[in-house]
Parts: structure tokens; sequence; C-alpha cells
């Protein structure tokens, strides 16, 4: 679902429900892709993490698509 966000092909929230700390090491291996540039941080801000349901449905009513579309452009015009 992340790499058809990043390719453009949906617009929708991707998220984890990190229950009980259940996705930690996932959670860390994706910020240790985007510090290392293997991951772009408006993909990184694709995802939706929360440690709840309650938490989740605030971002969820407050999430925007940070996906840029020209980046994708960039590359497939190469």
């Amino acid at each position: 679902m992340m790499t058809d966000a990043q390719l453009g092909l949906h617009s929708k929230p991707v998220a984890v429900v990190n229950a009980e700390g259940y996705y930690d090491h996932l959670i860390a291996q994706l910020e240790r892709f985007r510090a290392d540039g293997f991951l772009r941080p408006f993909h990184y801000d694709l995802l939706i993490v929360a440690n709840d349901l309650d938490e989740l449905f605030d971002k969820l009513d407050h999430y925007e698509n940070s996906n840029d579309q020209e980046w994708l452009k960039h590359h497939i015009n190469r």
C-alpha cells in the first residue's frame, strides 16, 4: 500500500496501529531508511502511526497526503 501511495496510485492514508509497541521495530527501520536517505521525508509522512484507535481516528481526521508527484515525473522522464 505504501508503494502504491508513493507512486501516486492512490492518495488514501496508510496506517499502523502500534498497540503495545508491536510495530516499534518496523517504525524504527522506516525512520532509519528516512535518516539514511532511502525514504524521502514526504513518503515517510504518508504513514500514519498511532498507539490506539482514538489517536488513529484523530490523525485520520487531520490527514493530508504529503506525496510530491514531481519526484516521480523526474525519474520517469530520464
